[in-house]
């Protein structure tokens, strides 16, 4: 018995792509119980409409957030996007998780967070910022006033690795 086989090549020419053009703010501090107010795009970079969808922000110890073990701090909706339409989130607030460690964590914002829509490129969704909780040179740790008091800045110096944007002059 002689059997014949054929292939074909399947080749996708079109179809949405949800990516986060901008996420901010690029580097800040905080501490665990804080807020943290951001700001965040979500394009579709396809070639066709793609209906509403989720964003999400997360939080992790490591480079290159997983969204499948990383923390979710927050999310939004993000309605249907034509080709190249950007959906622009007002001021998000976050909080930080009470009791959370001082550290570097990566903070990211990542488009169609569940994957429920096809798209191009599934490994462009993610844009990644880095949340610096330790402890502030700005904010002294004895300052005990309130939010609205003047800091204390008898023990601050300068710090070129916490002053954006870079290469400034």
């Amino acid at each position: 018995v002689f059997e014949e086989q054929a292939y074909a090549t399947v080749t996708w020419e079109g179809g949405p792509d949800l990516v986060v053009p901008l996420f901010v703010p690029p580097v800040l501090q905080s501490q665990s119980g804080n807020p943290v107010t951001i700001t965040e795009w979500t394009r579709n970079t396809g070639t066709v409409a793609v209906g509403p969808s989720i964003t999400r922000y997360y939080l992790s110890p490591t480079a290159g957030v997983d969204p499948d073990t990383a923390l979710i701090l927050g999310e939004r909706s993000v309605p249907t996007l034509a080709p190249g339409e950007i959906s622009k989130s007002p001021p998000i607030t976050l909080t930080m998780p009470p009791g959370f460690p001082f550290g570097t964590y990566n903070l990211a914002a990542c488009a169609d967070a569940p994957r429920q829509v096809t798209e191009l490129q599934e490994e462009n969704n993610c844009s990644f910022n880095i949340l610096n909780t330790s402890q502030s040179v700005a904010v002294p740790h004895a300052f005990a006033g309130t939010p609205n008091d003047v800091p204390i800045c008898t023990t601050a110096g300068p710090s070129t690795d916490r002053l954006w944007p870079p290469n400034h002059k």
